[in-house]
Order: structure tokens, then sequence, then C-alpha cells
């Protein structure tokens, strides 16, 4: 009965035909609304431009300093097929003297360059920003295995030769920095997100919020290996509720309202978020099938 009610919207009316590919992001407006307090720490795992990583220190930012309307205008032409809204709302006013933190973590060589290089424009180099927060920039190929010393190969540049890069997990990464949380864990790989969250199991342990990517459509890759299900019913063992993340800017239950059909539908995004976390509240509100649960 409570899968029936819960479950009441399909995931077409919730969703939309416009899936999950470029979410919307009014429900995390609403979870720094909850929680302003800006002590948080992001880690971003497939960093690419680095828009998602300036955009989440700007969210969390007391001091007005981070903005990702001049990080967007200071980076050279992006390919990315989404569309980001530079127009973030501002925190509330919250007492504390603590900054937020990104990691910005990426193996493309060429990537890590003009990331860096945009850092350097932008005037978000760190010893620009000690006082408002931190931006590091790391090159890494961040799998579910490796130990020390561990290099995987990938692309110099445009039709140049492979280089190797040193290998990492989350967990091992988070260790070397010294963190001693992760409040945000965003993964965006191309395929190889399942293998990143396994090599994750101490991290999720304390992160609040997790987006991930999902690419069933992509052969050869972990997803080949691994289900939507599969994924999700791990995340649940550490605590996590996950949902499409549409960009309608509507969130749909997988973990209660988990259909076959979720496996053939490609590329899309996976938000999730601790059932015992304040945050939680925000995410079900942005479901359409809470009210109609509630209500029902």
């Amino acid at each position: 009965k409570y899968a029936r009610e819960r479950c009441k919207l399909s995931y077409w009316h919730v969703i939309g035909e416009s899936g999950t590919s470029c979410p919307g992001t009014s429900w995390l407006d609403d979870l720094v609304q909850t929680d302003p307090d800006p002590h948080k720490v992001i880690v971003n795992i497939g960093c690419d431009s680095g828009q998602d990583s300036i955009a989440w220190l700007q969210r969390f930012d007391q001091n007005h300093f981070w903005n990702r309307r001049k990080w967007f205008d200071v980076l050279p032409d992006s390919k990315s097929p989404c569309r980001f809204d530079a127009h973030l709302r501002k925190p509330p006013r919250y007492n504390s003297s603590a900054t937020p933190m990104a990691v910005c973590v990426d193996a493309m060589p060429l990537t890590v360059h003009v990331l860096k290089e945009t850092r350097h424009r932008a005037k978000y180099d760190p010893k620009d920003t000690e006082s408002v927060g931190k931006f590091k920039i790391l090159q890494r190929a961040i799998t579910d295995v490796a130990n020390e010393g561990a290099t995987l190969e990938f692309p110099a540049g445009q039709g140049e030769a492979k280089i190797r890069v040193p290998a990492a997990t989350v967990d091992g990464l988070v260790q070397t920095l010294h963190l001693s949380k992760v409040d945000v864990l965003i993964v965006s790989t191309d395929g190889s997100d399942p293998a990143i969250l396994r090599g994750a199991e101490n991290t999720l342990r304390s992160v609040r919020y997790l987006m991930f990517e999902t690419h069933r459509d992509l052969q050869r890759t972990d997803w080949s290996n691994h289900t939507v299900f599969s994924v999700v019913n791990e995340l649940n063992n550490f605590g996590f509720d996950c949902y499409w993340a549409g960009n309608n800017g509507n969130l749909s239950s997988i973990t209660s309202c988990y259909q076959s059909f979720f496996e053939k539908l490609g590329w899309g995004n996976i938000a999730c978020v601790k059932r015992d976390d304040m945050w939680w509240q925000v995410l079900e509100k942005h479901d359409p099938n809470t009210l109609a649960f509630v209500t029902a």
C-alpha cells in the first residue's frame, strides 16, 4: 500500500520528456536556506569546466566573493550541453568565521590546465582566497582501487599522445588531503561513476548530499556491469534516499519507486540525501509524489 500511494505519480508525470541530463537547481537553493552554515566541504569528481564547484562555493559564501558569472566570463569556450544559471540566490546571513572549500578533481591534463588558467584569470588562486574559502584543483584518475604509485593513461590533449595520470580512490584522496568530512560529493565521469562510488565507502559515511551521473547507454564502461537498481540499493545501505534529478526542477524517488525501465533511460543524473539529515525533508518536498502521498 505504501509503495502504491508513495509512487502514485509516474516518472513521466513528475520528470517529463526533458529527462535528467541537465538537472534543475531549485532544491539546492533550498538546501542552503535550510542550513547556510558556510563550513562545508565539497568534492567534485569529473570537475570539467569547474562551474559546479564555483557554484557550490558561491551558495555558502557569506563574503559574496565567489561568483559563477565571473568564472564563466573568463572561462574559455565551454562545450557543456547544459545551460548554467549564473544568478544564484544569496545565502541567509550566518554568524560564523568559517568558509567553504571545494576540491575540483579531473583526470584530463588539458582540462586541468584550463581550470588552473581560469582560476588565475578569475583571481581565485590560493593566495587570493585565504580569508574567503578554498578552491583546490587536482589532477587524479579516480577509480575504485588504487595502490600506492598507481597511474592510468589519459590523452595529453587533442590529437596528442597519452600520458600517465596518478590514480586514487575518493577515500584515498580524502585521506591525503586530511579532510575531516565531505558534505557534498559530486561525481560526473561519463561512465565510471559506479566504480568511483565503490572507492568512496568511508567518505560516504559523512556525505550529506550526493549527485552522480548515470550512463547506461555507454558500452564498455562501468555502467555496462552495474544497474541503477544495484547502485541505488548499495547507497540505501549507507542511509541514502535517491531521486531522479529532473531538468524541470522536480525530483522523483528511485529508492521508493524503482521501475525496471529506469535501466533504459541512458544519460541522467541522480541526487541522493541522507535520511537522517535535515536536508532530507528539502528533497522530499521537491518530489511531487510526496505531496500526493501526504494528501492521499
